[in-house]
This record gives structure tokens, sequence and C-alpha cells, in this order.
């Protein structure tokens, strides 16, 4: 890693986690665009969860060394439980207000 100041990965930090407050925020408004209410209702979660997984990944990948990435046997159970909870909330969020998803 590059020598930098601890207030400089300070502040980077701070965006880093404003930016990523934002994101997932304004996923709440997209999955609710009027645009996507053109997929059928039974598959418009498991999509929208699909596309906001790469999406995700997408936006992570700059920020990520990946000689430092290792595989751990712990690893399997939590990207199966981030799965499950990702496409568990979209489709939440089709299918009812945000609110209500939201509270659950």
């Amino acid at each position: 890693m590059r020598n930098r100041s601890a207030p400089a990965i300070v502040l980077r930090s701070r965006l880093l986690l404003i930016a990523s407050a934002v994101l997932w925020s304004t996923s709440g408004v997209l999955i609710k665009s009027p645009a996507l209410e053109l997929l059928p209702i039974a598959h418009r979660g498991a999509v929208l969860a699909c596309y906001r997984a790469l999406f995700a990944a997408a936006m992570m990948i700059p920020f990520v060394r990946l000689d430092t990435i290792r595989w751990r046997p712990m690893l399997l159970p939590m990207v199966l439980s981030f799965a499950a909870m990702n496409l568990l909330f979209v489709t939440s969020m089709t299918r009812t207000s945000a609110a209500s998803a939201i509270f659950l």
C-alpha cells in the first residue's frame, strides 16, 4: 500500500462509506422504477438481484487487491447467506412497499 497519512486514509474511508450508503439507498428507487415493471413479476426479483450483485462487484473491483484474496472454508456459507439475503430483499421490494421490505 502506498504511504499515506492517517487523515488521508480516514477521509478516503469515510468518502467510500458515504458512497456505498448512497448506492445502497438508491437501489430501492431503481427497483421501483417504472421501466423495470416490464419484467415479469415472477422473475423480477431474481433478475434484479443478479444485476445488483454484478454492479456491486464491478464497483468494488478497483478497491480490492487481488493478491490478498484467499479461499477460506467459511467463505462459502457467507456467500450463500449474502446471496439469499440479496435475493429475498430485492424480491420483497418488487412485491411490496419499500417500507414493508425494510421493516421485515
